[in-house]
């Protein structure tokens, strides 16, 4: 009997940001990594605090399964990024789902 294929992972993620210029420089390394796993970014968009380098940003990801998610978030070169993080995020919060929808 073959093994059913694993669903997709949505991820949103919610961050409160510190510094968007870290962030930048942050998520361009993250996105690298993540690649690896087989995770894409789908949607990013920022919400600056007028006249402030902080805010809030929104990603979409998507991974091939909840085990390549996991893989991702557990990866040495990742969490060698701490620090740039902690100065480029404050808080975070993750939401996984499996169902795609599509109104069109």
């Amino acid at each position: 009997m073959d093994a059913k294929p694993s669903s997709p992972l949505f991820v949103l993620v919610e961050l409160t940001v510190r510094n968007f210029e870290k962030l930048e420089e942050f998520e361009r390394k993250a996105v690298s990594i993540m690649s690896h796993y087989g995770g894409a970014l789908i949607s990013a968009f920022e919400i600056p605090y007028e006249g402030m380098e902080a805010g809030a940003e929104i990603h979409v990801l998507q991974f091939p399964s909840l085990q390549a998610f996991h893989r991702y978030r557990e990866d040495g070169q990742l969490k060698d990024l701490s620090q740039l993080r902690s100065e480029a995020i404050s808080e975070t919060k993750v939401t996984l789902g499996h169902k795609s929808k599509s109104y069109s």
